[in-house]
């Protein structure tokens, strides 16, 4: 495993990160750094498609295409109509 520390890299800090990282008190340290610019497209639609994954992956089978379509689609004309 060589000399990195384990850990998250490369996560966005999401509310449901924050509040685990916030129990964690004192046991261990957690070093938060900025999202860069640079990779800020990469990391938020990394996070955007795992989202968009759980909620297909979590609805009832018969449902998730239709589902999927959807939520596909709203997300498009949503990001559309703010660029």
């Amino acid at each position: 495993m060589g000399d990195t520390p384990r850990g998250l890299y490369e996560a966005l800090i999401t509310r449901e990160t924050q509040a685990a990282l916030d129990e964690l008190g004192e046991r261990l340290v957690s070093i938060v750094r900025a999202l860069r610019p640079a990779d800020a497209a990469d990391r938020i639609a990394l996070h955007v498609s795992r989202v968009v994954q759980r909620a297909v992956a979590d609805a009832a089978e018969h449902a998730r295409v239709e589902l999927g379509v959807a939520l596909t689609n709203r997300l498009i004309e949503t990001i559309g109509a703010r660029v």
